[in-house]
């Protein structure tokens, strides 16, 4: 469980339940709900007043963020499976 800017959200991954009812759809369901949040979590990154070094460092993260989908463990996606956050 990770608690961002006062709200809390749970992550679970597929290999890390063996709870039968744990579904695909369930599995797309919370990736998304996780993937539009960190998206959202870095929308300022692509403001116009925020200098080239860091909009450019997020746009490559962003972009894998949206590329999910087509990744091949979708959608059971283990940690690795997320692209990092850039450091800058």
């Amino acid at each position: 469980m990770s608690v961002e800017n006062s709200q809390v959200t749970e992550i679970i991954y597929a290999g890390e339940t063996n709870d039968s009812a744990y579904t695909d759809e369930m599995a797309e369901e919370g990736n998304r709900v996780e993937r539009n949040f960190l998206l959202q979590q870095s929308d300022w990154t692509q403001l116009f007043d925020i200098n080239q070094q860091t909009r450019y460092a997020y746009v490559g993260y962003r972009q894998a963020l949206r590329d999910l989908p087509d990744h091949p463990n979708w959608p059971r996606l283990n940690p690795d499976d997320w692209p990092k956050k850039p450091n800058v």
